[in-house]
């Protein structure tokens, strides 16, 4: 039997559109405290790994950006990760994340 598949994740909810900069700005923040839970893919044409980096998508009003992990975070990490995106982003936002039961 094979295990369920499980999506762990650090998510940012805005209704602001990011532009490039303030997308480095979050990945930069995840990455700076778990940065040993990004996941990695795998390049199609040259076979190699690569990190993945922040997704981006459009739920009605909302902009969400997610860097997919590769195992849920604590959730101390996951205040530091609030914490400091709040000291960054002078707009309204959510932050949620998948976190350790």
């Amino acid at each position: 039997m094979s295990e369920k598949f499980l999506k762990h994740f650090c998510r940012f909810i805005t209704n602001e559109e990011l532009d490039n900069e303030d997308v480095i700005t979050f990945f930069d923040i995840v990455q700076s405290i778990v940065h040993t839970k990004l996941v990695t893919a795998f390049d199609d044409e040259a076979g190699e790994v690569v990190n993945v980096e922040v997704i981006g998508y459009k739920n009605e009003d909302e902009n969400i950006y997610e860097v997919v992990l590769e195992e849920d975070i604590t959730v101390e990490d996951g205040d530091k990760i609030a914490l400091q995106l709040d000291n960054e982003f002078d707009f309204e936002f959510e932050f949620e994340a998948s976190t350790e039961a």
